[in-house]
């Protein structure tokens, strides 16, 4: 974590525990990609100003990417959040090579504030928003496919525990 010039803001581990993201605060503004194996960084990026105008505010990786026939490929993907930007990424481990892409809100502008890909095949992300709105986003289309406002405090978590189950923690208690 040295090469960050300010503090570490967000950390995950990737599914298999091969890879961990970080990324530091406003200030630092800067995403790597580290090896948990070897220590060595895979990938580095600097977020501000390139792909946010702010620190993210959350992230989460998403096991593979998934072919057309919805097979895992060897690419990882992970998604991001911040400065009212929702992104889904790319990462092939090989040459650490990484690529955004947004996804498309329409006129659904939100700040995220969690974010969580369903169990098992990561087919859908969802993420809370800190206006308390519960969000569906197909990940193979990057499309939002549906909201529910649930509480008015904001979203502080989301865990995908099944195919069909959800757990959501707002600020309401």
């Amino acid at each position: 974590m040295s090469e960050h010039d300010f503090e570490v803001a967000l950390l995950d581990f990737s599914h298999d525990d091969r890879l961990l993201l970080s990324t530091g605060n406003q200030l630092d503004g800067k995403l790597y990609i580290w090896d948990t194996a070897t220590g060595y960084i895979v990938s580095k990026l600097n977020l501000i100003p390139t792909v946010y105008t702010e620190a993210p505010r959350c992230l989460k990786w998403g096991g593979y990417q998934k072919d057309i026939n919805l097979r895992n490929t060897s690419t990882y993907q992970f998604a991001m959040s911040g400065a009212k930007r929702l992104n889904l990424w790319s990462l092939d481990p090989t040459n650490g090579q990484i690529q955004p892409e947004l996804i498309n809100t329409g006129t659904f502008v939100r700040d995220y504030s969690c974010l969580a890909f369903s169990k098992p095949s990561e087919e859908f992300l969802f993420a809370g928003t800190l206006s308390g709105d519960f969000c569906c986003f197909q990940v193979k289309n990057k499309l939002l496919v549906f909201t529910q406002n649930v509480c008015a405090q904001g979203i502080k978590c989301i865990q995908a525990v099944t195919q069909d189950k959800i757990a959501v923690g707002g600020g309401d208690g």
